[in-house]
């Protein structure tokens, strides 16, 4: 379950007023929560069977998140792709480190490495500025320029035309470094916190014909969430089914836990009780150092998921759990075998022929 960014509600004034915004961030925050959470199924045929796996297996993309970040997380990111202990990973275009990422997978092209779309940051000590000129995007950045540090001041203060100025921008920056990404994925679901923001992000990934990490919206989904008095609206939920790019059943998170015993052991209950369909698994592995200590009070964690996915255990047991795996390169791939689904000519723009002036918001 995606956790919830922020602890309190911002100075607008009156108690009032600081409630009903307090109540729309929140339920904001709930729709992104909503396309990222689930395992209840309302049709029959999952995506895994819609790109031809077979019926009721559990298909798994082990993901590994936040390269470039530092070069605690690059390095063993790095290594888990090479050794198949991840099937996936994603890179975050603002942060220090992505160009030395990059100038790795230029080297290693056959990885499926995607980008983590950052319109904000969530490390105290460690800001990070926006792609795109910050008198540009001013709505996504504070007083010192640098990207909005937490989610709430994201959602209230970012603009449509802004945040996707800002997106391709880190496309644009991408490409120039030859990263080429399999996919996009929305840091914390921000993207999803609001439909003109959902719009813009899926409009570019359509466009460019990039996957972006979408969850399928079924009717059990929406039930669920309107019965428990989360707001979905009707305009969101037609984008989601509109759009034509491949999409996963399910999104977890490899559990946080007190010690990394228990960490494998809930692990091992996740998996345990996925539904069948496509599931991408989070994690944030990373090297342990003092750097990495005075970034994140979460660093046990990384580390700890940094060793759980290559531990012999571990690997032994995806093994007789029978789990197959995937990952974004595969997905399109199927996708793109079926003749039928492929965009019309001249729909997509060639993302290795990217353009940010062809995007630019009017």
């Amino acid at each position: 379950m995606m956790r919830h960014p922020f602890q309190s509600a911002p100075s607008f004034g009156h108690a009032p007023a600081i409630a009903r915004c307090r109540r729309r961030v929140v339920a904001s925050l709930v729709v992104a929560c909503v396309l990222l959470v689930g395992n209840h199924r309302a049709f029959s045929e999952t995506w895994a069977e819609k790109l031809g796996f077979p019926a009721g297996k559990r298909v798994v993309i082990l993901h590994a998140e936040k390269a470039g970040m530092c070069d605690e997380v690059n390095g063993i990111t790095q290594r888990m792709l090479e050794d198949g202990s991840v099937q996936s990973a994603s890179a975050m275009v603002p942060g220090p480190w992505f160009a030395v990422f990059a100038e790795w997978q230029r080297q290693h092209p056959k990885h499926d490495i995607g980008l983590s779309l950052t319109l904000h940051h969530q490390w105290k000590n460690y800001p990070w500025r926006p792609v795109a000129p910050r008198t540009e995007v001013p709505g996504i950045v504070d007083a010192d320029g640098f990207l909005c540090r937490n989610a709430q001041q994201f959602i209230f203060n970012a603009q449509p035309e802004e945040v996707e100025r800002e997106i391709l921008a880190q496309l644009q920056f991408a490409f120039k470094n030859g990263f080429r990404p399999t996919h996009l994925r929305s840091h914390q679901g921000l993207l999803f916190s609001r439909i003109d923001l959902a719009r813009a992000y899926l409009d570019i990934a359509r466009k460019h014909w990039i996957p972006a990490v979408v969850i399928e919206l079924t009717e059990d989904h929406v039930e669920r969430f309107r019965a428990e008095g989360f707001p979905l609206g009707d305009d969101l939920i037609d984008l989601i089914a509109e759009y034509p790019l491949p999409k996963i059943d399910d999104l977890q998170f490899v559990p946080d836990a007190d010690s990394y015993q228990q960490k494998v052991e809930a692990f091992k209950e996740l998996v345990r009780g996925l539904s069948p369909g496509i599931t991408q698994i989070i994690s944030q592995p990373a090297e342990e150092s003092v750097g990495l200590r005075k970034i994140d009070d979460k660093w046990q964690q990384f580390v700890w998921d940094g060793k759980l996915l290559g531990d012999p255990e571990v690997q032994q047991f995806l093994k007789v759990e029978g789990i197959v795996f995937t990952n974004w390169k595969e997905m399109m791939q199927r996708f793109e075998g079926d003749v039928s689904r492929k965009p019309e000519e001249g729909d997509r723009d060639d993302p290795f022929e990217f353009n940010p002036q062809d995007d630019e918001p009017k």
